[in-house]
C-alpha cells in the first residue's frame, strides 16, 4: 500500500482515519491545550497550521516552535495510544499553550501512503484558537489578479463568528453586498473588476467597539507578457558521437502565464529527445523552462536545434548550433605568424594561437624551455611589458585520455625606447676656460640606435612658441621634458663655437649590457654654449641637454688674498671670496673660532658646511660684479692687521640649482713687525768737482721702511736738479 497511487486508492476498500474531534469546526480559547485523538488501520501522522513532525519527531517541531514565537511552556507533541478492534493504530496531537496563529486546518494521514486524499486516506478538522486581541492572522503578502471572474482575499480569523469589511484605498465592501462572499476559513470573496485596480486591501473589524485590521495585501496583476527567451549553453554545443546533449530553454514572463514550448531539432523524425518542464514564480516574474535530452547522440544529430515558446498572443524563438565530433582532435596554428613585438611599457601584449580541439585539451605554456605555472589557457597575455618578457613561448596541448599532444612556439621580442644613462646622475656642467674637455652619451635601447647626433646653439633664452606648438609637443612620449628650443645646429668640426676634435661613436659592453657611447672631444672651451646629444630607434627617442658653462674660476668659486697669505702686522689685508654667479648665490664670510674648535676632552672637532656656523662669527663683506664677466666677488677688509686676528676665514657659498652649501677656508698667518736696523754706516767719500755720486743705505726687517736722507742734519730733499 505504500505507493498506491489516487486512482488505486480510490477503488481499493479502505476506511479513513478517525478524529476524537466530531464537529466541522472545533473552538479554544487561547493559552488552551489543543489535544486531539487519530485512530486508523494503517500507521499514522499529523500535520498542522506551519509545521508536521518527522519519524524522528524532532527537526520538524523545532521548525514549528520557531514559527510560531513559543513563551515558555509551549510545545507541541505527537503520542502514541491505544488503538481499537478495527482501528488498531492511534496517534495524539497535544499543543500547549495555543496562539491565535495555531488556528487552521488539523489533518491526520496514514503515514506511509503517498496518495492523501480526504476521506480516505487522510481526516481533517478546521480550529480556532480563539484571540480577541488578535482577531486576523494573515501575515502580508502579494495577491496576484488574474483574468479570473472572482477572487479571494485570504483574511484569515481566529474568531468564526466576525463582521468582516474589506477595505480599498478609497471606498469599503461589506461581504454582504450582491456578489461578495464571507468564509471564515478562506477569507473574502469579491468581484476581481473591484480591486484590481487598487494598489492594496486589508480586512477591518470591530470588537467591543474597538477596530482590529489585518495586514495588508499587496495587489498584483498577473499577465500574459513574455519578456525573453534564452536557449543554454549559449555557444555552439561540441558533443562526440554517444555523448549525451542537454539543452535548456528558459522564459521569463508576467506572474501564472501560461507557455507552450516547441523544439525543433535534426533528429526529430527518427530519435524521440526527452523533454522535462520547470517552473519558478519568482518576485517580479514567472520563469518557465523546458530541458530537452538525447542520450547516445550520432553525427546525424549534429545541426540547428530550435526552442519556441508561445502563449497564443506572443511567440518568442532561440536557436544554437549542434556539433558532433567523431573522434577527438587538436589543431593548433599561429594567428599572426611566429614573431611577436612588443615595446617595454605597454600595458600588455597577447600572444595569439588559434586552438580547434575537442574534447578542450590541457594547456601548459613554457618561456625559454621552463614551465609557466598557473597559466592554463590557450591564450597568454603579458601585462606591464618588459624587457625581462622577451624570449620563446612555447604552448603545449595535450589530451591524455586520447593520447593526442601538439606544440607550438612564438618568439617575443621586446623593443625598448633608447634611454641615455648620464641623465640619471647629471652634474652642473661647469668648464674652465681654454681647458679640453669630452661630453659622453651612453645610450641603451633594442634594437640599438645606429647615430647618435650631436647639436648645440648659443647659450641664451629659448624663445616662446605658441600654445598650439607647446601642446603638440606634449603629446610626444618623452621621459624628460626639454626646452623647447629651435634654432639647434648640428655640431661640425668647420663653424664650431669651441674648437671640435672629434666625434667618436661605438659599442661597449657596460654593466652587463651592449650600449651604444658617443663622445664629443672639445679641444679648447671658450665660448658658454648648449649641447645635446639625440638617440632614436623605430620605438623611440631620447635626449641629454648639457648646458656647456665655460667660467674663469675652477670649480666654481675660490678665495683670494692680497697682499699676501702672510701679512705683516698692521698691513691692510682683503680676502676676495669669487664665485660664478651662474651657479652660486648667497656668498658669505665666516672666521673660526679657535676656541670652539674642540669638544670638552680636548678632541678637535670634525667640520663641514652645515654646522660651520655653529663655531665661526660671521663677517660682513661687500659684493661686487666684475665687468665683462659673470663672476661674483664678496670682498672682506681687515684694516691694519694684527697678530690676534690670525686664523681661519671661510667664505661660504649656494648652488642655485641644488640648494646645497659648499665652503672653502684659508689660513691667514700674521708676521709680527721687525724694527728696521741700518746694515752698515755711510764712510767718507772723496770725489771730484762735477763728479756724479751714489750712496747706498742698506736696512734689515720683513717690511720696507720709510727712509729718509739728511746733509749736515737738514733733511735732503728731492728738487730739480
Amino acid at each position: 500500500l505504500s505507493f498506491l497511487s489516487p486512482d488505486l486508492v480510490s477503488s481499493y476498500s479502505m476506511t479513513p482515519p478517525a478524529l476524537s474531534i466530531t464537529e466541522e469546526e472545533h473552538v479554544i480559547n487561547a493559552k488552551d491545550t489543543l489535544t486531539i485523538t487519530c485512530r486508523g488501520q494503517h500507521p499514522l501522522e499529523w500535520s498542522w497550521p506551519g509545521g508536521k513532525v518527522d519519524p524522528t519527531g524532532k527537526e520538524k517541531e523545532m521548525e514549528f516552535m520557531a514559527s510560531a514565537a513559543p513563551s515558555a511552556g509551549r510545545a507541541i507533541r505527537e503520542e502514541d495510544c491505544e488503538g481499537t478492534g478495527t482501528k488498531p493504530y492511534c496517534k495524539v496531537l497535544v499543543l500547549t499553550e495555543t496562539q491565535a496563529n495555531d488556528t487552521g486546518y488539523y489533518r491526520c494521514y496514514y503515514k506511509y501512503i503517498d496518495a492523501k486524499i480526504e476521506g480516505t486516506t487522510a481526516v481533517s478538522a478546521y480550529v480556532f484558537v480563539r484571540d480577541y486581541e488578535q482577531p486576523f492572522i494573515n501575515k502580508p503578502e502579494t495577491l496576484l489578479i488574474s483574468k479570473k471572474e472572482n477572487t479571494w482575499v485570504p483574511c484569515l480569523v481566529s474568531i468564526p463568528d466576525l463582521n468582516v469589511t474589506l477595505i480599498l484605498q478609497n471606498s469599503l465592501i461589506h461581504p454582504d453586498r450582491k456578489s461578495v462572499f464571507w468564509d471564515n476559513k478562506k477569507g473574502v470573496q469579491v468581484p476581481t473588476h473591484l480591486i484590481r485596480d487598487s494598489l492594496f486591501v486589508q480586512c477591518e473589524t470591530v470588537i467591543d467597539k474597538k477596530v482590529f485590521k489585518s495586514n495588508f495585501f499587496i495587489i498584483h496583476i498577473a499577465g500574459s507578457e513574455l519578456y525573453d527567451i534564452q536557449l543554454y549553453p549559449k555557444k555552439a554545443m561540441e558533443l562526440l558521437v554517444g555523448e549525451k546533449l542537454v539543452l535548456n530553454c528558459t522564459v521569463w514572463a508576467e506572474f501564472n502565464s501560461g507557455v507552450r514550448f516547441q523544439w525543433t531539432y535534426p533528429g526529430k523524425q527518427t530519435q524521440q529527445a526527452v523533454i522535462e518542464s520547470e517552473r519558478r514564480s519568482l518576485q517580479t516574474h514567472t520563469e518557465l523552462s523546458s530541458i530537452l535530452t538525447l542520450h547516445n547522440v550520432s553525427q546525424q544529430d549534429l545541426g540547428k536545434y530550435t526552442c519556441t515558446a508561445t502563449n497564443g498572443a506572443q511567440m518568442l524563438e532561440e536557436s544554437t548550433d549542434v556539433i558532433v565530433h567523431e573522434k577527438p582532435f587538436i589543431n593548433v596554428e599561429w594567428r599572426k605568424g611566429p614573431v611577436i613585438e612588443a615595446t617595454a611599457g605597454d600595458e600588455a601584449v597577447k600572444l595569439p594561437v588559434k586552438v580547434v580541439a575537442y574534447p578542450p585539451p590541457d594547456f601548459q605554456w613554457y618561456k625559454d624551455g621552463k614551465l609557466i605555472p598557473k597559466q592554463s589557457q590557450s591564450s597568454m597575455q603579458i601585462k606591464d611589458v618588459s624587457e625581462q618578457h622577451a624570449g620563446t613561448y612555447t604552448l603545449v596541448l595535450r589530451n591524455r585520455l586520447a593520447g593526442l599532444e601538439k606544440h607550438i612556439s612564438l618568439q617575443l621580442i621586446v623593443n625598448v625606447p633608447p634611454r641615455i644613462h648620464e641623465k640619471e646622475a647629471s652634474s652642473p656642467s661647469i668648464y674652465s676656460r681654454r681647458s679640453s674637455q669630452a661630453l659622453t652619451c651612453t645610450v641603451y635601447g633594442i634594437p640599438a640606435p645606429e647615430v647618435i647626433q650631436w647639436q648645440w646653439r648659443p647659450w641664451m633664452p629659448c624663445r616662446m612658441f605658441s600654445r598650439r606648438s607647446l601642446h603638440r609637443a606634449a603629446r610626444r612620449h618623452q621621459r624628460d621634458r626639454m626646452p623647447e628650443c629651435k634654432d639647434w645646429k648640428d655640431v661640425s668640426q668647420q663653424d664650431a663655437v669651441n674648437p671640435i676634435e672629434s666625434i667618436d661613436t661605438w659599442v661597449e659592453f657596460v654593466e652587463g649590457r651592449n650600449k651604444t657611447v658617443s663622445k664629443l672631444a672639445i679641444q679648447e672651451a671658450n665660448v658658454s654654449a648648449m649641447y645635446k646629444c639625440i638617440a632614436s630607434n623605430k620605438v623611440g627617442r631620447d635626449e641629454r641637454l648639457i648646458y656647456f658653462y665655460v667660467t674663469t674660476i675652477p670649480d666654481g668659486f675660490e678665495i683670494e688674498s692680497q697682499p699676501s697669505e702672510e701679512p705683516i702686522e698692521g698691513q691692510d689685508l682683503q680676502l676676495s671670496c669669487n664665485a660664478d654667479n651662474y651657479t652660486y648665490e648667497n656668498l658669505q664670510w665666516y672666521r673660526l673660532n679657535l676656541s670652539k674648535l674642540h669638544d670638552e676632552e680636548g678632541n678637535p672637532l670634525v667640520l663641514d658646511c652645515k654646522n660651520v656656523h655653529h663655531y665661526a662669527t660671521k663677517m660682513q663683506g661687500e659684493l661686487r660684479f666684475q665687468p665683462d664677466s659673470n663672476d661674483a666677488t664678496l670682498l672682506l677688509t681687515i684694516p691694519n692687521i694684527s697678530l690676534g686676528e690670525e686664523g681661519d676665514y671661510v667664505c661660504e657659498v649656494q648652488n642655485r640649482k641644488t640648494r646645497e652649501k659648499h665652503c672653502h677656508k684659508k689660513y691667514i698667518s700674521v708676521q709680527a713687525l721687525e724694527i728696521p736696523r741700518l746694515k752698515q754706516n755711510l764712510t767718507d767719500i772723496w770725489v771730484n768737482v762735477s763728479d756724479s755720486i751714489e750712496m747706498r743705505c742698506k736696512v734689515d726687517g720683513n717690511h720696507v721702511p720709510d727712509i729718509s736722507w739728511y746733509k749736515d742734519e737738514k733733511l735732503v730733499e728731492e728738487v730739480s736738479g
